[in-house]
């Protein structure tokens, strides 16, 4: 792979002001010249306005061409980036004569994989990379900038050197100390000193769920006995008619489905069926979807009025009680954590909106600015964990076995490693940039 040059269109497919195309490898400066005929010697970071001709020397167009000398570029090899006009026919035709010229299309993430490859990035940041594109709200944007700038790796990697240090000191101790006592007041400072790094990777490890919660979105379901506005809520939280609404019961009869943004969290807004018993066929299947989507949901909207009460089927489910059609009549249940709407006159909406906000989180809390993103990652970080327990136990005995200590010890670093990249295997390399786009 190392070998060859690759190109692909960086910006999306599709009409456009601009399109940019990127040639990445070993021959890359030489294809470029090729394309535009030209004829001096490109030095690193050098820009040129150029005519762009295809195998048979008919011009294509003109494009500003943009050398990055190895190792100065985004995957550390020769790269070459193309501004042309963003027309699909332009950009094709220019990919079809970098191919004919002995460049081949790179694969999903393949740019970003040499960079990892490169050391450009360890494997950390070059998940980031694929997550800052794919985020779907600010919040969650800012977060993948901040681990891609490497804040989530420095800080593992300050936890695994002082893990390194502690292993070489007890290496060093064991080696040349003799005395039970002498080795006996080194596990001694050597258990508080692992207490905080396990504490620290501890805490990482509970950000996941936030983090996770920020790339992956949450469910929240809205449920009810058929006609106590539900898909009037729905309508009411999103700002728009998204669902169809109507005083005939039985409206809804599938799940609606729509996309917003609460706290920076994506959200999935769900809503259902009117659930109740009915001998109608079509219905009765609304009603068990509505149950089926209750247990894949992350928060119940449970919403009944006066005139109806709560679906007793949620189970265990976080929820939250929502007595709508407030302006009808006032509730006067004894539940202090009703929350009292009136979703046709959005009156308690906003409050709503910030009661499931503050939910969701609170469901996720963390206690750092660091948030951890994937299973991969999160994996990783649980496995040094159970090494530095198995350590923590073993530092508690009164003749602690050190040669096994150590060897838990060296199993957390390469926990660590695998975080980082440092080590890994090819398989997780391809699951890893399998969900990439061509042209990162």
């Amino acid at each position: 792979m190392e070998n060859q040059t690759i190109v692909a269109q960086t910006t999306p497919l599709g009409r456009s002001g601009v399109a940019s195309i990127r040639l990445s490898g070993p021959r890359s400066f030489h294809l470029a010249r090729k394309i535009s005929n030209l004829k001096k010697e490109t030095v690193h970071h050098s820009v040129y306005l150029l005519p762009i001709y295809d195998e048979e020397q008919n011009k294509i167009d003109e494009g500003i061409f943009t050398f990055f000398k190895s190792p100065r570029s985004y995957t550390g090899e020769d790269v070459v980036e193309i501004s042309c006009h963003g027309n699909p026919y332009v950009s094709d035709r220019i990919i079809g004569a970098a191919i004919k010229l002995g460049a081949r299309i790179a694969e999903p993430g393949e740019y970003t994989k040499r960079a990892y490859l490169n050391g450009k990035m360890n494997l950390a940041q070059a998940e980031s990379v694929s997550l800052l594109i794919s985020s779907r709200s600010r919040e969650a944007a800012e977060h993948q900038l901040k681990n891609l700038s490497g804040d989530a790796s420095n800080r593992i990697e300050n936890i695994q050197r002082d893990l390194v240090t502690s292993l070489s000191g007890l290496e060093f101790e064991f080696d040349i100390s003799e005395e039970e006592t002498s080795l006996g007041s080194l596990s001694t400072s050597l258990l508080k000193r692992i207490k905080n790094n396990h504490l620290d990777i501890n805490r990482l490890v509970e950000t996941f769920a936030l983090g996770h919660a920020y790339t992956s979105g949450l469910r929240v379901v809205i449920v009810g006995e058929p006609n106590v506005g539900k898909s009037t809520l729905m309508n009411s939280i999103l700002g728009s008619s998204r669902s169809i609404t109507d005083q005939k019961a039985g409206t809804t009869r599938d799940t609606i489905t729509a996309e917003i943004v609460i706290g920076g969290i994506p959200t999935t807004i769900i809503d259902t069926a009117g659930i109740r018993t009915t001998n109608d066929k079509v219905e009765l299947a609304g009603v068990d979807r509505a149950l089926a989507e209750i247990t894949q949901s992350d928060l119940v909207l449970s919403v009944f009025t006066h005139e109806s009460k709560e679906v007793e089927n949620i189970g265990d489910i976080l929820r939250l009680s929502i007595h709508n059609k407030s302006d009808k009549k006032i509730y006067s249940g004894t539940n202090n954590s009703v929350i009292s709407v009136s979703a046709l006159k959005n009156k308690g909406i906003n409050k709503l909106l910030k009661t499931i906000e503050k939910t969701l989180k609170d469901a996720r809390p963390y206690s750092e600015d660091i948030l951890i993103n994937t299973e991969r990652q999160k994996s990783a970080l649980q496995d040094c964990s159970s090494f530095l327990s198995l350590v923590i136990e073993k530092l508690g005995h009164k003749h602690p076995p050190l040669e096994l200590v150590a060897a838990d010890l060296r199993s957390s670093i390469e926990c660590l490693d695998s975080f980082l990249g440092t080590t890994t295997t090819d398989d997780i390399l391809d699951q890893v940039f399998s969900d990439f786009c061509v042209g990162k």
